[in-house]
């Protein structure tokens, strides 16, 4: 079975333990009706993400979110007050 690369975004929130979306509804083609479900659209999965469920780094991605991303995707450490960073405190 071959199958067309489309430009859509498949959003879908997983459960960490199973690996299936929280909805039930895996996305991919409807056998019946032959449409594309994506499950979940970009809003409800920002508003997941606020309220604090795991979400799919994939879907989380700037690329899927339209350049914008809520994960923090550098390195950086965080620094106290004299600007140091604060793994590396000990240094003169």
């Amino acid at each position: 079975m071959t199958s067309a690369i489309t430009a859509d975004v498949v959003h879908h929130l997983v459960n960490p333990g199973e690996l299936l979306p929280f909805c039930g509804t895996v996305p991919g083609p409807n056998r019946k009706s032959g449409d594309w479900h994506t499950v979940h659209d970009r809003d409800l999965l920002l508003q997941c993400v606020d309220f604090g469920l795991c979400c799919c780094m994939t879907c989380l991605s700037p690329e899927a979110l339209g350049g914008w991303t809520p994960l923090i995707m550098d390195d950086a450490h965080e620094q106290n007050e004299s600007g140091v960073p604060d793994d590396q405190w000990w240094v003169d």
